[in-house]
């Protein structure tokens, strides 16, 4: 995670690991490994990858887990079958503004203090933040719909992206999982990631 006081992990280490084959643009077949994300294929690369999200607040209470914020969730728990998920939905009466309330967060349970879990974290948010082939800044967030995360007292939000990481002062500070909030169009399942890849993603996750 750049600008984490863990120790960083490439991208292409993520990818050896957990993704494999991910078609980044230009990238095509280089980057081969095992997983169920090294059987997906990537999304649209050069000028057709999807803008930063911008900050879409929670409104009201849906209490519906969003079919994006589900499909992420499953994607990296086939990945860290370790790991453990901290859930989507929060009930309206608990806490103030949340996207858990409208089905688009999810809380990943690592530890900070866990060497083994803390570099599974730094893997998971380097995939998501790394240029692609073309140079797509943060190229994986915005192909999900990536609104913002907060892990370990520090925040990255797409629509302040180019200020990186920054300390998180919130009264939580994050250190026992990873808060990840999609977009509306990231929780609606409609991002350029799954318009390649849905249909795939489905077959394997329900095989």
């Amino acid at each position: 995670m750049s600008g984490s006081p863990r120790a960083e992990t490439t991208a292409s280490a993520w990818l050896a690991v957990v993704v494999g084959l991910l078609v980044l643009g230009g990238l095509g077949a280089a980057h081969a490994a095992g997983g169920v994300g090294g059987q997906l294929r990537g999304a649209l690369g050069g000028s057709d990858i999807d803008p930063h999200a911008a900050y879409e607040p929670q409104t009201d209470c849906q209490r519906e887990e969003q079919p994006g914020t589900r499909a992420l969730r499953d994607l990296v728990l086939s990945q860290y079958p370790q790991t453990r998920d901290g859930g989507i939905l929060r009930a309206c009466d608990q806490g103030g503004r949340s996207e858990h309330k409208d089905g688009r967060a999810w809380d990943w349970m690592v530890d900070a203090d866990d060497e083994v879990e803390a570099a599974k974290a730094e893997e998971l948010l380097d995939w998501l933040l790394a240029s692609d082939g073309d140079g797509n800044e943060h190229a994986m967030a915005r192909r999900l719909g990536v609104m913002y995360i907060i892990w370990d007292r520090q925040i990255w939000s797409a629509a302040r992206a180019g200020e990186g990481w920054r300390p998180y002062r919130g009264p939580h500070p994050h250190t026992d999982h990873v808060h990840v909030s999609l977009s509306r169009a990231g929780g609606a399942m409609q991002t350029s990631y799954w318009a390649s890849d849905r249909e795939e993603f489905e077959r394997l996750a329900t095989r």
